[in-house]
């Protein structure tokens, strides 16, 4: 409870920051909206010309707890004897070139993982440094199943979304949810934060995804860009309702500290909170940094040749749609998992 009431302050002038004049009195700006769209639309065009790795580390930790989470929780994990504000850390590194993905992490055996998309195929190997061994273990032709398209877009998804922080809300790059009607802006107006002029926008999105077992609503939505800044996001945050298990909550995310790849802001650094909207006083803390490390990612880099494997002649699919479920781990980023199961005890 303490670090909450620290943390209080902090957000606070972050609200403050961006939210110059009440939200109230702030009235829509339809030029504003137009210009929003527009131009987050331009800047996503620039994507495909981006190419740079970048070292992710990513904690979770129960950041604080409200006397009911205690009152309800506190005789379980004594019994298990588990620290319930122990943090969790992942880490991992990602590559795109374009439409190019990689996401690689070291396993606990000290062998390294990848899982890699290009434009012809995708594939998941196992490399041991130890006895410098390398085991294919999926690899798969695109253009043939769009149920395997569709699933293999989405995992490699999830690593690019992490380092296109600047440009991603939830699981979509910003300028995907846009495009879709389940998008609705409600206002768009201009907001100062100190010499630099941002705008906030407040917006609904409904999400019902089956393929993906994806459906929610997002509601009380606002997120704060920088127009200077190719639209980079600063802030978001919104309340969320998932049908699947009927729960809602609270989340706010903070970006800073960006780097500039061709011209695109690269986040840094990026602050999620979540609490359950019943329990306001029980709140979880991701924060993920992003280091990047190289420029221009070499093609042949998201091939099999270059981890000393041939490449693959393509007959029968063997692998199937399920199995692109089970490696759903190799980005080493199931924090959602971990979130979802700690709220679900408050």
């Amino acid at each position: 409870m303490c670090y909450l009431i620290a943390m209080k302050p902090l957000l606070a002038i972050v609200l403050l920051l961006v939210t110059s004049c009440p939200s109230w009195a702030q009235e829509d700006n339809p030029e504003l909206r137009k210009q929003f769209l527009r131009g987050v639309e331009e800047t996503a065009r620039n994507f495909d010309n981006l190419s740079f790795r970048a070292k992710c580390v990513r904690t979770t930790q129960l950041a604080a707890v409200s006397e009911k989470w205690k009152a309800k929780n506190a005789e379980q994990f004594a019994k298990k004897q588990k620290d319930p504000h122990r943090v969790r850390t992942r880490k991992f590194d990602v590559a795109i070139r374009g439409p190019l993905g990689l996401a690689s992490r070291i396993r606990k055996s000290g062998n390294i993982s990848f899982g890699v998309r290009n434009g012809v195929y995708a594939f998941a190997l196992e490399q041991s440094p130890e006895n410098e061994r390398t085991t294919l273990q999926f690899v798969e032709k695109l253009g043939v199943d769009p149920a395997i398209d569709a699933r293999v877009a989405e995992l490699e998804g999830k690593p690019r979304n992490i380092i296109m922080a600047s440009f991603t809300i939830g699981a979509k790059l910003l300028s995907q949810q846009i495009e879709s009607d389940a998008f609705s802006i409600q206002r768009a107006y201009a907001v100062s934060a100190g010499d630099r002029e941002l705008v906030r926008v407040e917006y609904e999105y409904h999400v019902d995804e089956p393929v993906q077992g994806r459906k929610y609503r997002v509601t009380n939505s606002f997120l704060v860009c920088d127009p200077a800044q190719q639209w980079a996001l600063i802030e978001y945050g919104g309340t969320s309702y998932n049908y699947r298990d009927e729960s809602t909550t609270v989340h706010h995310t903070v970006l800073r500290n960006r780097e500039l790849i061709d011209g695109i802001p690269i986040a840094m650094r990026a602050s999620t909170t979540i609490s359950p909207y019943d329990d306001p006083g029980t709140m979880i803390e991701t924060v993920t940094t992003i280091d990047v490390t190289d420029h221009d990612i070499p093609k042949e880099e998201f091939y099999l040749s270059f981890y000393g494997l041939p490449e693959p002649n393509f007959g029968e699919t063997w692998f199937g749609t399920w199995g692109w479920y089970l490696i759903g781990g190799i980005a080493c980023i199931a924090v959602g998992v971990i979130i979802k199961s700690r709220l679900s005890e408050s």
